[in-house]
């Protein structure tokens, strides 16, 4: 296996990690209160969009080869970062949530 070709599947296993734990965290959601969800939602949103434009910096990479890769691989790494920071900030502020009371 090629370095390329490692580099791609180990972002590849990287989104689908993500994508578990944006179920995960949502299904953590259902316990709090409607306004809470909300704040959450547009998160999740904008989350969900940076994965996207992961997932095609990863097929990108695909086709490209020589100093065409490297900048791309350049690009790729830039917005799994950007993820991650996005990832870890909600997962904190999650994991300090309490669910609502029951009546």
């Amino acid at each position: 296996m090629s370095k390329k070709e490692a580099y791609i599947d180990k972002a590849k296993a990287k989104i689908q990690e993500w994508n578990a734990e944006i179920d995960r965290l949502e299904a953590k959601l259902k316990g709090v209160e409607a306004d809470t969800r909300i704040k959450y939602d547009d998160q999740f949103r904008t989350l969900r969009q940076r994965r996207d434009e992961l997932k095609e910096k990863v097929k990108a990479l695909q086709g490209t080869s020589g100093e065409a890769w490297e900048e791309v691989k350049k690009g790729t790494e830039e917005a799994l970062d950007h993820v991650k920071k996005a990832f870890d900030r909600i997962r904190s502020e999650i994991k300090e949530l309490k669910p609502r009371k029951r009546e």
